[in-house]
């Protein structure tokens, strides 16, 4: 008797299961909390943001915009916050959504992790491919303060990735009248973070006594802002294009392995900075060809010399001191 040979049918890749805004769930935040895919699609439209619970890549369609705080019952803040990432958060992804702070009188802040405010901070994150559109603070990575400005001291978000953003006008008063630094990307005793190939333009709000900038490293270690463009307009004289400057802010540790390069800000409206951009000590700072691009740094706890470098060049502001 003849064997027949097995059959042997196709192996077909498993799809991944996607929880759908507004199909299957009314808001982002009922998806991150009832459902069960690790990929959440929202349509076009106008969303408020949520509290991340949980490793989710929540993805924007063309026209999903932000335009709502996530409940402030849950974010433990004043300010508006689109997504607000504790560490259960860690592995999240967030792509292609608009956060209209501009447009809303409720969202101040777009992707949020901050140990102060949620009790813990998240790993492991990207944002990508997004527009902030004159928000207070766009993407903020902030750890617990320290008393110490050893570097090692950082307990931050750790293995960040920021890139493709653009962040279109920003500004240093938010909804409720608090006034402050209005930045970009803020890194706060944060770790191996990259700021990589960000769009900063529009029209800016600076305020005197308030560091204001594109990117803000308030305590970092082994992180990195490569390739970014600075185009603001209507800075006048407090805007930063990239500044170190944990002397303003109470607990920062100090910065250590800080990798600036390739960034241009020739067209950015404030080319320089004031001395009150002023920082805690770094170290092993390395700053090569950059084009317009000033940073300040204060050693604080070091030497007390104060070191600007406003020109590209391989010169680290700062060498290891300890």
């Amino acid at each position: 008797m003849a064997l027949l040979p097995f059959l042997i049918a196709p192996v077909l890749a498993a799809t991944p299961q996607v929880d759908s805004v507004p199909e299957e769930f009314a808001t982002i935040q009922l998806a991150i909390d009832n459902g069960k895919s690790s990929i959440i699609e929202v349509g076009p439209g106008r969303w408020a943001g949520a509290r991340v619970t949980r490793p989710v890549v929540i993805h924007g369609a063309p026209g999903a915009k932000i335009t709502m705080g996530a409940d402030p019952r849950v974010v433990n803040s004043p300010l508006g916050i689109g997504f607000a990432l504790d560490e259960r958060a860690s592995g999240t992804e967030i792509e292609g959504f608009t956060f209209a702070c501009s447009a809303s009188k409720s969202l101040d802040v777009g992707v949020y992790s901050s140990f102060s405010r949620l009790g813990s901070v998240a790993d492991d994150v990207r944002v990508a491919n997004n527009t902030f559109v004159g928000c207070f603070q766009g993407v903020t990575n902030a750890g617990r303060s320290t008393t110490t400005c050893r570097p090692k001291a950082v307990t931050g978000g750790e293995y960040w990735l920021v890139e493709d953003n653009t962040f279109d006008g920003i500004r240093s008063t938010a909804h409720n009248g608090t006034t402050g630094g209005g930045i970009g990307v803020f890194l706060f005793n944060a770790q191996n973070v990259d700021v990589l190939e960000n769009d900063f333009v529009g029209a800016v709000q600076d305020r005197r006594d308030f560091t204001t900038g594109g990117v803000v490293v308030a305590g970092c270690r082994d992180c990195a802002i490569v390739g970014n463009d600075f185009a603001v307009t209507g800075a006048t004289g407090w805007w930063a294009s990239i500044s170190n400057m944990g002397y303003y802010q109470q607990g920062a540790a100090a910065t250590e392995r800080l990798y600036v390069a390739d960034n241009d800000a020739t067209t950015d409206s404030a080319a320089n900075l004031d001395i009150n951009f002023r920082s805690l000590d770094s170290y092993d700072v390395d700053f090569v060809h950059n084009q317009g691009v000033t940073f300040i740094d204060h050693s604080w706890c070091g030497d007390k010399r104060v070191e600007t470098f406003d020109s590209s060049g391989g010169t680290s502001p700062t060498s290891a001191r300890r």
